[in-house]
């Protein structure tokens, strides 16, 4: 799994597991002595490009029970959810406005950036239009 969502960019990466556990430090290390080496396992492999944006979106959507309108602001935090969030919102029924949708490194996460959120998000869903104000994957 790729990182980059809430925390600063000198903290994000890559999560690995294996066999359903997880894989760091000296196990990473080791890794990376295979690679330089060249030592691979010998056997067939091969490499799948298969998108999955939309098929997400369509998967979150089919979830939604339907009946009245929504009428959400939601708040991505410059995150990395921002994309989803903005694409999900435009499928869902209703009226939505989508906040921070944009990813920012510099600003994901970022402490100063925190009151501007809360004071967007309390403004946006205190204005009457929106009856829920969600903040996804905004975690400082």
């Amino acid at each position: 799994m790729v990182t980059g969502s809430h925390n600063p960019p000198d903290y994000n990466g890559f999560k690995m597991m294996l066999s359903g556990g997880p894989f760091f430090g000296e196990q990473i290390q080791e890794l990376g002595r295979i690679a330089d080496e060249g030592a691979y396992a010998n056997g067939v492999g091969g490499v799948e490009d298969r998108p999955l944006f939309d098929d997400y979106i369509e998967r979150l959507v089919r979830d939604f029970p339907g009946g009245r309108p929504l009428r959400v602001a939601w708040d991505a935090g410059n995150g990395a959810a921002g994309p989803a969030t903005a694409a999900l919102a435009a499928a869902l029924p209703g009226q939505h406005t989508v906040l921070y949708a944009e990813i920012d490194a510099q600003d994901a996460g970022a402490n100063d950036l925190v009151e501007t959120v809360e004071v967007d998000l309390i403004a946006a869903t205190r204005s009457g239009i929106f009856t829920t104000g969600l903040i996804i994957e905004f975690v400082p």
